[in-house]
């Protein structure tokens, strides 16, 4: 459910089948991450020492890089994207690229190899993500 306390986009995307989320922050700063992760009740409150974890992989993202996808203990997976424009292909190539290592993660998780015989779910999987994606940029 968005809201308007913070600025940019923030979302989850449930993956049931793989029993794992993921969570995504376009266009925000670390101060509206924070705010994002609470109001969405991914961490209960801005005590709560989830909320260090789950900071840690975006604290110290080179001023080059343009994105960021980490892996979390509970098997969480948070994306964040510091700028995206719809018309940008740049974007597109770094969105890809992203959630292309949200679906490496999901699979290392649950112990599957990505080769000839799991292409498909790889490729599923990834067209999943990208759909969910843009569905909740509108």
């Amino acid at each position: 459910m968005p809201t308007t306390s913070y600025n940019g986009k923030f979302f989850s995307i449930n993956l049931d089948i793989y029993n794992a989320d993921v969570f995504v922050s376009v266009n925000q700063d670390n101060e509206d991450i924070v705010i994002a992760l609470v109001e969405n009740g991914i961490v209960p409150s801005l005590e709560s020492p989830l909320l260090q974890m789950y900071m840690d992989p975006f604290m110290n993202i080179k001023v080059t890089s343009l994105a960021t996808t980490a892996l979390y203990d509970n098997g969480v997976i948070g994306i964040k994207i510091k700028q995206f424009y719809l018309d940008d292909n740049g974007d597109m190539a770094t969105l890809v690229h992203e959630l292309s290592h949200a679906v490496m993660y999901t699979f290392d998780r649950i112990g599957m190899p990505h080769n000839a015989d799991t292409d498909e779910a790889y490729s599923y999987l990834l067209g999943f993500l990208v759909k969910k994606f843009f569905e909740n940029m509108r």
